[in-house]
């Protein structure tokens, strides 16, 4: 085993599922699978694969971790989701990430590109642009190593984060109560 702790990354904030295996700087596995649906279905699936490819079990996490967004808001939803019940079951943190934040947040640039739209930071505004952009890097990869830095800090439980409303309607009744 690794001597850094291991921290178990997902990204569905657009149309793929991604994990990753991350112990300090270093990936010990991870995969990325294009899909425009079915996220929910083949994640956990997934989580195994990739923690077998690593030589680990849940057992073996000492945080979890995802991408919170920008992104699809059925995605994030369901990365936020698996993350925080992964983190009850197994009494480990459950970090939640913002794309900007894992990939450097550098004013002016491209930093995140999914579902057809782009999202340049210039420091104190968010533009959205149409077309696809490269990523500087796996966003899978960089959340678990922006979360392996931080497992010392405080965390609240991972929320998604939104940067425009959601095409869907929202439901009009106040939400259910969250215990603590």
């Amino acid at each position: 085993m690794p001597s850094d702790p291991i921290v178990l990354s997902i990204d569905t904030s657009a149309a793929f599922c991604a994990a990753a295996v991350v112990s300090g700087d270093k990936v010990l596995a991870e995969t990325s699978e294009e899909m425009t649906r079915g996220q929910a279905e083949v994640l956990l699936p997934t989580i195994e694969r990739v923690l077998g490819e690593a030589g680990c079990g849940w057992s073996d996490l000492a945080a979890v971790a995802c991408c919170t967004g920008p992104g699809n808001f059925t995605g994030i939803r369901i990365a936020v989701s698996c993350v925080r019940g992964v983190s009850l079951a197994q009494e480990i943190p459950a970090i939640g990430v913002p794309a900007f934040e894992a990939l450097g947040g550098a004013p002016g640039l491209i930093r995140a590109a999914t579902a057809g739209r782009r999202y340049v930071w210039d420091g104190t505004s968010l533009r959205i642009e149409e077309g696809e952009a490269p990523v500087t890097a796996p966003l899978h990869v960089e959340v678990g190593r922006y979360a392996a830095l931080r497992l010392n800090e405080t965390h609240l439980p991972p929320a998604p984060v939104y940067i425009r409303p959601p095409d869907a309607a929202l439901p009009s009744e106040a939400p259910p109560q969250v215990l603590d």
